[in-house]
């Protein structure tokens, strides 16, 4: 048990008549930003004490053991207190399912639950379509499989980390929300990405990373609307020629795959801003990035490149990360003044991933 520290101050003789000063060393410490004052909580028992001051509260497992959340237990009924309450972040092992007063909190935009040990389902998620206003809802590793209704409202939603996950009846029925805009399926996609995906029409932003695809799934190039793609670490070794039709991508990763060359017509996606292609086999920069003039970020760090063409310094580039000798990194500087160039190699990898593990190693 560790005691509170006892400060034993002497007593001093002061001039008569003169008040005495207080010690500044002893002085009690001007108070902090009051908790909660901006409306964000991570605190259930002061959440309760000021319900209609609560406009974000964030519940973490550690705090958990402390809050009267009882093993696979649903929320507690009091949320619907929190009638101000526009985020919710709940990172709770223990958690076992929504209570139904979950849906009376009307402006609720955004709701995050992550890391449950007990498997949600419809029955653990019934009060999701009650709550009109929801905009981004993130279901991380909650162990889903079926899909469960949602409130139409949706524009963003993140299945990350459900490794049963029924993609084929999600993809089916998330054709339902119009609204939808972005999805996350990262490691929640091992077998093939269903055609119905291609349904998803209203789609701006797509992640399939971590899904170990050794091609990019034809489903993906229907979605001619996409802005955003990830397709990063998974084993895909080339681009279909396909992929110069969505036109509209603005943003493409494809980081830890099995990469050698690319497709010329990855150069007709006239809109792309950012292209991530770090840590794969390419030995030289494609002709194809050459004609991608409104690239802003190109990311090449950790391939093993023999050689840089010279249009590339005529790329309006805002940064560039590369893996290449002293001189070329030198010479790339001096020709490209407005460019802030990164070097990274493999070893730089390793490195970074020896201290991790020493980090995680130490806890």
């Amino acid at each position: 048990m560790r005691f509170p520290r006892v400060v034993v101050v002497k007593k001093q003789a002061s001039k008569k008549g003169a008040p005495k000063k207080a010690s500044k060393k002893n002085a009690p410490k001007k108070a902090t930003a009051e908790a909660g004052a901006d409306g964000r909580f991570s605190d259930w028992k002061e959440a309760l004490k000021a319900p209609e001051r609560v406009e974000e509260l964030r519940l973490d497992v550690k705090q958990l053991p402390r809050v009267t959340f009882p093993s696979t237990k649903p929320l507690p009924a009091d949320i619907a207190r929190l009638e101000n309450l526009r985020k919710l972040e709940i990172k709770a092992r223990n958690l076992g399912g929504l209570c139904e007063e979950l849906a009376e909190l009307e402006k609720l935009t955004s709701l995050s639950i992550t890391n449950t040990e007990e498997a949600f389902d419809a029955e653990s998620l019934r009060p999701l379509p009650g709550l009109k206003s929801l905009v981004e809802l993130e279901l991380y590793n909650v162990g889903l499989t079926s899909f469960v209704p949602l409130p139409e409202s949706l524009e963003s939603l993140s299945l990350r980390a459900n490794d049963r996950l029924d993609v084929e009846a999600w993809c089916r029925e998330l054709s339902s929300l119009p609204k939808l805009r972005s999805l996350d399926l990262a490691e929640a996609c091992r077998a093939p990405l269903p055609a119905s995906i291609g349904a998803l029409g209203s789609l701006r932003s797509l992640v399939l990373s971590s899904n170990g695809y050794d091609r990019v799934p034809d489903a993906v190039l229907r979605l001619t609307k996409l802005e955003r793609l990830d397709l990063a670490v998974n084993a895909i070794r080339e681009l279909p020629r396909e992929i110069g039709a969505l036109r509209s991508l603005k943003w493409l990763a494809l980081q830890s795959n099995a990469i050698e060359t690319l497709e010329p017509s990855l150069g007709e996606l006239s809109e792309l801003e950012v292209l991530l292609l770090g840590a794969n086999p390419l030995r030289a920069v494609p002709d194809a990035i050459i004609e991608l003039k409104a690239l802003r970020v190109l990311d090449l760090g950790e391939c093993p490149l023999s050689d840089v063409p010279p249009g590339l310094t005529a790329l309006p580039l805002e940064q560039l990360t590369i893996d290449a000798p002293a001189e070329v990194v030198a010479e790339l500087r001096a020709r490209m003044p407005a460019c802030k160039i990164v070097v990274r190699t493999k070893q730089d990898a390793a490195r970074e991933l020896e201290g991790w593990l020493r980090f995680f190693g130490k806890r």
